[in-house]
């Protein structure tokens, strides 16, 4: 009798030392599984109910630009108490959404029928371990659209294309296109190409060059007037306007070609990369630095798309709106030279045509002040350039 007690406390002492770890492991949260899923759903903001999105995407920013996407998954395992409160805090709000709609469901394609996408020179360097991997895009990611369209598209004053600055940019995207739905247009949200490791952003480009062209094809079954399209940057979204005046008549392969003087290998152009990129307005959000410092009228007149026979054949130099806060020191200094240029270019006897412009300086606002929520001088901001947009869409 007392061998067979000794024997069920001997058991029962190997059970606990099997069974306590298991629990304990049980209850130790899988920070990498939830880092990852965390990553891939907010890229898809349209894929959820919009309650609690917002505390979501600022606790995925606080992870992510916390650390590289490698030392982040290395880490995750045994994290700092610094990281482990990001991460928990993660957590709990990835946990409170309630998804009601699979990606694919929400993600339109727009190098649908490509089995790989145009990369300029072959290859798109986009590291991971970047100290900018917040940005990079995971293996296998491809660009997408998500589509806001109102709920009876031809009603529209116009369709907006929003083109954020850093991945996922929920703030650019999602809360803009509720912004303008609000105003009476339709929205697509593009999650675009980074490249975090020479920023060239090529492919952003030419993602967002195809997005224009995609809902321009598909125009009669997304119940929109092609005429009518405007797009609006996010800071280094803004890289991409050029592609609507520009280049908008050079498909991917005589882009890479014939301005980046390098080949598109492994990709076919179809149908879609035929069409046309222009837009009637660029919306520059905390981007006009880009435009530089020689920005002028002549630079207008210059322009590939500024012509007597683009104009006969329908194309002309875009509207434009430049958006800037007070507190912004790469675009304050900036906007008397594209005040001026497009002022200038207005008053010269010879124009083609006019160009319609606003400029709108908020005060004690920051770059990267996307749909303007913690603002409150903004808030009637938005009212105005949808004004100015159905003035001008499709002029």
């Amino acid at each position: 009798m007392r061998a067979m007690k000794n024997l069920k406390l001997f058991l029962l002492l190997i059970a606990l030392v099997v069974v306590i770890p298991v629990i304990s492991q049980s209850n130790t949260p899988d920070f990498k599984s939830i880092y990852l899923n965390a990553r891939k759903a907010v890229l898809y903001p349209a894929a959820y109910k919009e309650e609690g999105f917002l505390a979501f995407f600022e606790s995925w920013m606080a992870v992510d630009r916390n650390d590289t996407y490698n030392n982040i998954l290395q880490k995750a395992d045994q994290p700092s108490e610094e990281l482990r409160r990001a991460l928990s805090s993660l957590k709990s709000s990835y946990e409170t959404l309630t998804q009601i709609h699979e990606y694919n469901e929400v993600a339109l394609d727009i190098w649908e029928g490509h089995k790989t996408i145009p990369i300029p020179g072959g290859r798109e360097d986009n590291s991971l371990d970047s100290a900018d991997a917040w940005l990079a895009d995971d293996p296998g990611f491809r660009p997408f659209l998500m589509d806001y369209r109102l709920e009876n598209p031809s009603s529209a004053k116009g369709t907006i294309i929003t083109i954020p600055s850093i991945r996922g940019a929920y703030d650019e995207l999602t809360l803009i296109a509720k912004t303008f739905n609000e105003l009476g247009f339709n929205v697509f949200a593009l999650q675009g190409r980074m490249n975090t490791v020479k920023r060239s952003y090529y492919g952003l480009q030419l993602d967002a060059q195809r997005a224009i062209r995609y809902i321009r094809f598909h125009a009669k079954e997304l119940g929109i007037d092609p005429a009518k399209i405007a797009s609006i940057g996010g800071s280094k979204g803004n890289f991409t306007h050029i592609m609507a005046y520009e280049y908008f008549d050079k498909t991917p392969a005589q882009y890479a070609s014939e301005v980046l003087k390098k080949p598109l290998e492994d990709y076919v152009c179809d149908h879609i990369d035929s069409i046309p990129s222009h837009v009637s307005a660029l919306i520059y959000s905390y981007g006009s630095f880009l435009l530089g410092r020689n920005f002028s009228a002549q630079t207008i007149r210059d322009s590939h798309i500024y012509s007597k026979e683009m104009v006969e054949a329908g194309y002309r130099y875009p509207h434009m709106v430049v958006l800037a806060g007070n507190y912004d020191h790469m675009d304050i200094p900036t906007l008397p030279v594209v005040i001026t240029a497009l002022s200038d270019y207005n008053r010269l006897p010879d124009k083609l045509y006019e160009i319609g412009y606003e400029v709108h300086v908020s005060d004690k606002v920051e770059h990267g002040f996307g749909s303007g929520y913690k603002y409150p001088n903004m808030k009637k901001l938005w009212d105005a350039i949808g004004v100015f947009l159905e003035m001008n869409l499709g002029q």
